[in-house]
């Protein structure tokens, strides 16, 4: 329930903390998804619900920086199709084609601005995943989500090298 506090969110979050603090690497990745905003996030709305958004976004890379300590924030995936419920006999992957969302948008928004607050860098992921608005849930021959939440081994492989590229690793 999003208007109760998540226990679980809290610990998972202190721990990360306390490990980056042990560990002290020269760089931290943090992403999201949009689900996480359903489940954070119930109240407020509208652009209300961003801007707590964007803030709790600033407070985690404050949390995690330190000096040398790069982080970086990678956007997150936009929804697609789910195969498992949108292909049927009569249909095909085309068909499992979603367009991007106000929430999605919002959300992506929301983190960008959060990362700039902070200092940190933004990598938005969009066109890794949809072009003109609209997102398949196959690119080429290759799935992109197992369940319409979870990314392929295959597509993760096949945007790998964005991901390098933007992080600056060969």
């Amino acid at each position: 329930r999003p208007s109760e506090p998540f226990v679980q969110c809290d610990l998972h979050k202190r721990f990360v903390q306390e490990q980056v603090a042990r560990i002290r690497p020269q760089l931290v990745i943090m992403s999201s998804g949009i689900t996480l905003l359903d489940q954070q996030v119930a109240e407020p709305q509208g652009d209300a619900r961003f801007a707590s958004w964007g803030t709790g976004t600033t407070s985690a890379i404050q949390a995690l920086s330190a000096p040398g300590r790069k982080v970086v924030v990678i956007g997150p995936p936009p929804r697609a199709g789910n195969l498992q419920s949108c292909v049927t006999r009569l249909s095909s992957p085309a068909d499992c084609t979603e367009p991007i969302s106000a929430d999605w948008r919002g959300l992506r928004g929301a983190e960008r601005t959060g990362a700039e607050r902070a200092g940190a860098s933004y990598v938005d992921v969009e066109p890794w995943f949809c072009a003109a608005g609209r997102c398949p849930a196959v690119v080429g021959s290759t799935p992109v989500y197992t369940d319409g939440r979870h990314l392929t081994k295959a597509y993760a492989q096949r945007i790998a090298p964005y991901l390098a590229a933007n992080l600056g690793v060969p």
